[in-house]
């Protein structure tokens, strides 16, 4: 790494070693592939997510009676807490709770439900297939990860020779973008028309 006059180390930039040329279709099945991966581990993730949550907090499929046991345990000892205090006189070095548990206990119960609440929906937030994979030949946004396709250019793909009616075949090698319509490309010498190279599949 250069040194620089004042000492300071000076950072590289990292860069991506160009991987040659890529055809837009093979592109896509590059990112169609991706998109599998990223559903394939969300969904995974979300199953560690559970467990890990299970083992700190206990089972989330049910309300059971160790939740009860609990609940209960903190009800009887604060309640314990206060009868000692009123009990005893020589507690008057500690905050008395009667004085201030209904309040505070209000208002950590409604910050804790929003909270518990947001993190508990994040368990069963549907991981949908089509968010990732997409439909109907698009890749869905979370599955769009075009980082797949640095260090390669992309070139159009080749459209298929065609024959016309008199039975000329054209292997369209000269292909031009549509002035009029920036969705379209044209074949030069016979004039067939194709979808631009952003139209065959791209994500949502």
């Amino acid at each position: 790494m250069a040194r620089s006059k004042n000492g300071s180390n000076d950072t590289a930039l990292a860069t991506t070693a160009p991987k040659g040329t890529i055809t837009r279709s093979a592109a896509n099945q590059l990112l169609k592939a991706r998109s599998v991966e990223l559903y394939q581990d969300a969904k995974r993730k979300q199953d560690e997510h559970r467990v890990d949550f299970e083992s700190k907090f206990g089972r989330i499929d049910r309300i059971d009676d160790a939740l009860l046991r609990d609940l209960q345990a903190l009800q009887m000892r604060f309640a314990a807490i206060q009868a000692r205090q009123r009990a005893s006189s020589q507690s008057y070095s500690e905050p008395k709770v009667s004085k201030f548990v209904s309040t505070l206990g209000s208002l950590i119960g409604e910050v804790s439900a929003h909270l518990a609440t947001e993190r508990a929906l994040s368990l069963f937030e549907p991981v949908r297939e089509q968010d990732y994979v997409g439909y109907a030949g698009r890749i869905g946004a979370r599955g769009l990860d075009e980082s797949v396709l640095e260090g390669y250019e992309i070139v159009d793909d080749q459209p298929a020779p065609t024959k016309d009616d008199e039975g000329e075949v054209c292997l369209h090698q000269h292909i031009e973008e549509s002035e009029d319509d920036p969705h379209l490309r044209y074949c030069s010498e016979c004039g067939e028309e194709f979808a631009a190279a952003e139209d065959e599949g791209g994500g949502e």
